[in-house]
């Protein structure tokens, strides 16, 4: 039996009656008597507390699931927001508030359009009415600015709905940032990757034509005497070419195909030797200091190769410094973490031996950073520069397994980290020095794949041959 209200209100006046000695008591039956309406109420008051009980659970019930639920919403590792048809921000969760810096009081029913990037502005009312005309999710990426100014790149995935019977967009919002640097650095990556190959391809069939234009220079030079006119044209030929070449291997070790003789040595070493050529190169004004590490600095290189790197990273520094200024270069044993990785997009976990090149010139802007080590790319004026000089610096230290980086604000200076794995000198022992080979008489063979090229190593030789037996 259920505890009918309207039931037990009318028993409880029969009973109220009958203590009343009212007349209508003569009314009931003998079945009905005081005892028995007693009865009846108690167990209608048992079945009324019951329901009761169940009812105060299902509040508390309630009460947890709303709590539980207001925690997702307010914690979820993605922002949320709802919006009504005029732009107003009604509801809002924590991590959105926390994306967009400011506190949840501060935020409900201000415009969202106030936390956009200008830029984006336009993106964001496409976005809204797909939003509004569409049956499913639209989704749309833009850049959001917090509280105190500072921007971040953001996904909105929006949805239209109804909020108390009025109409409302419901958007997830995503912060980005970092899928988006990741993104541009595989993109530099994979650029650096095709300009290399395209670089390569493109030395190797350039080098096949110096060298024929080489090489006919050379039987020139050999076939007639020092003073004719002939002569002169041939050695401006040849000087020509030969700063041709030294382009060739620019590109060449930009796309790592130039070849590199390993040897260990320490990272004060290169940078001492080199010292002595940079105190000859800098200008007066410009203070040169070095700061080398105590630690040993044993690592794996070709010091000719190397010591090209710093020179053309200090020739850029004192072209960067016209007023004078500091050059700084330091060495020092790091360790390459995660968070190094995660900050560049490249590297490996390990010991490295960092050799840093800093100066208080003019800087660079991001814009210039981003392609500083492409080659060809130069900001100096026309005829000031090739724009290979940091692209063979990239190429040398990519073939030594290194990493290098730059970091670098307007008016404040550059610095370039040169990263290379460090090594225990006990486990590479120097190479047996092999005796002289001696000869004169042996024929040579020539191996060469282009028919021109082949042609002139062939009259070279025999050139070269017939002179130095002539002159004997």
């Amino acid at each position: 039996m259920s505890a009918d209200p309207k039931h037990i209100r009318a028993l409880r006046r029969k009973a109220e009656d009958l203590l009343s000695g009212a007349p209508e008591k003569q009314a009931l039956t003998s079945g009905t008597d005081l005892r028995g309406l007693v009865e009846e109420l108690s167990v209608h008051q048992i079945e009324l507390e019951m329901q009761n009980e169940e009812l105060r659970t299902s509040r508390e019930q309630l009460e947890q699931s709303r709590s539980e639920y207001a925690d997702l919403y307010d914690f979820a590792p993605v922002g949320y927001l709802t919006l009504d048809k005029r732009g107003l921000i009604t509801r809002a969760n924590l991590t959105a508030c926390g994306l967009l810096g400011i506190e949840r009081s501060l935020l409900i029913m201000k415009p969202f359009t106030l936390f956009i990037h200008p830029e984006s502005q336009d993106l964001f009312y496409s976005h809204t009415r797909n939003v509004v005309e569409a049956t499913t999710t639209q989704t749309c990426e833009l850049v959001l600015k917090r509280r105190d100014g500072t921007f971040f790149d953001a996904q909105l995935e929006s949805v239209a709905l109804e909020v108390d019977g009025r109409p409302a967009v419901n958007s997830i919002v995503t912060d980005i940032t970092e899928r988006k640097r990741l993104e541009e650095q595989l993109r530099q990556a994979q650029k650096m990757e095709a300009v290399g190959t395209l670089a390569s391809g493109v030395a190797h069939d350039f080098n096949n034509v110096l060298s024929a234009i080489m090489g006919f220079a050379k039987l020139i030079q050999m076939s007639v005497d020092k003073d004719a006119l002939v002569r002169q044209y041939a050695d401006q030929i040849v000087v020509s070419s030969e700063r041709a070449t030294d382009l060739i291997q620019s590109l060449l070790a930009f796309s790592r195909k130039q070849p590199i003789a390993l040897e260990p040595h320490t990272a004060n070493e290169v940078v001492t030797s080199t010292a002595k050529l940079l105190a000859r190169l800098l200008p007066e004004d410009v203070r040169l200091t070095m700061n080398l590490s105590a630690e040993d600095t044993s690592i794996l290189l070709d010091v000719t190769q190397i010591g090209q790197v710093l020179m053309n990273l200090a020739t850029n520094a004192r072209d960067a410094m016209p007023q004078g200024g500091s050059l700084t270069i330091t060495t020092e044993r790091v360790t390459l973490d995660e968070s190094f990785t995660k900050t560049h997009g490249f590297g490996r976990i390990g010991e490295y031996v960092r050799l840093s090149v800093s100066d208080t010139g003019t800087g660079m802007d991001n814009k210039t950073m981003e392609r500083i080590f492409e080659p060809f790319f130069t900001t100096k004026e026309a005829g000031k520069g090739t724009g290979l000089g940091l692209a063979r610096a990239y190429g040398v230290v990519k073939q030594h397994k290194g990493y290098i980086t730059v970091k670098s604000r307007l008016l404040t200076g550059t610095t370039f980290d040169i990263h290379l794995p460090l090594i225990n000198p006990l486990h590479h022992q120097e190479a047996p020095v092999r005796g002289e080979i001696k000869g004169g008489a042996e024929p040579v063979l020539i191996v060469e794949d282009d028919r021109v090229v082949r042609n002139i190593a062939h009259q070279n030789t025999r050139k070269s041959w017939l002179h130095r037996h002539r002159s004997h």
